[in-house]
């Protein structure tokens, strides 16, 4: 499990242990459900300013979305970590189709606004 797939877990689990749907935080970062749905599925990673607002949403410290440190004896080698970084890095993808979500979605409050 990466990062990303990580934190979104944690957040599913925040979000159904207080019996909400995906609408009710998608509404509450002002992102749109499907843009919700691939943060909660490590599909995309999200920001820190939104991860900040799911602490204050779920009055959760920061330390709660990411996984325990490692101990030295459990530290991983060179190697995963640079796999690791380049999986991250392969991401981008998913990243852009995210950004380019949030602006149709954008784009689509902006009108109604009109």
């Amino acid at each position: 499990m990466n990062i990303n797939e990580y934190v979104g877990n944690q957040i599913r689990i925040f979000r159904k242990k207080e019996g909400l749907k995906r609408e009710d935080i998608a509404d509450e970062l002002n992102v749109s459900i499907s843009a919700y749905g691939r943060m909660e599925t490590g599909h995309s990673m999200i920001d820190s300013a939104r991860i900040f607002k799911l602490c204050q949403y779920f009055k959760q410290p920061l330390r709660s979305f990411f996984p325990p440190l490692l101990n030295l004896k459990e530290e991983k080698s060179l190697n995963t970590i640079t796999m690791e970084f380049q999986k991250l890095l392969e991401q981008k993808e998913s990243t852009i189709q995210f950004l380019k979500d949030e602006i149709t979605f954008l784009r689509q409050q902006i009108s109604t606004m009109r």
